[in-house]
C-alpha cells in the first residue's frame, strides 16, 4: 500500500500544468528516493557517489601534506575510499588534499550531495519504521 502523499506528488509531476523546474525536482526526488519511501535507493546512491568519488579522486591524484607526489597508482584505493567517505560524511580529511581542479570539483559536490543522500535514507527508514 503506498501513502496518499505517494500518490499525490505523482499525479503533480505527471501533470502538464506543472512547472519544467518543479517536475524535474519531484522526477529527481522520485528517482532517488521514491518520495522518500523508498530506503534502498538513497543507499544505493550514496554507494555509487562513494565509489565513484574514490575512483575519480585516484585518476586526478590526492597530495599528502608531508609529500608532493600526487597518488596515482591504484594501490592506494583503500586509501582514497577512506578520503571519499570522509568527505561524504562532512568529517575532515586531515593527511590528503586533492591535487587537481576536477578534484576540488568532486570534493566539492560529494559534501553536498553526500549529506542529502544520507537523509533521504534516514527519512525513508524513518517512515518504513513508523508504520
Amino acid at each position: 500500500m503506498t501513502p496518499i502523499h505517494y500518490g499525490e506528488k505523482e499525479m503533480r509531476r505527471k501533470n502538464p500544468e506543472t512547472t519544467w523546474g518543479l517536475r524535474s525536482w519531484l522526477t529527481l526526488y522520485w528517482l532517488v528516493s521514491g518520495y522518500g519511501e523508498r530506503w534502498v535507493r538513497p543507499l544505493m546512491c550514496a554507494g555509487v557517489l562513494l565509489v565513484a568519488s574514490t575512483f575519480c579522486f585516484l585518476r586526478w591524484g590526492l597530495l599528502r601534506h608531508k609529500d608532493t607526489g600526487p597518488l596515482l597508482d591504484w594501490t592506494h584505493v583503500w586509501e582514497a575510499g577512506l578520503y571519499s567517505l570522509k568527505v561524504m560524511t562532512l568529517l575532515k580529511p586531515s593527511n590528503l588534499e586533492p591535487a587537481a581542479f576536477w578534484g576540488d570539483v568532486v570534493t566539492t559536490a560529494q559534501s553536498v550531495l553526500g549529506p542529502v543522500l544520507i537523509g533521504l535514507f534516514a527519512l525513508a527508514l524513518r517512515q518504513r519504521l513508523r508504520r
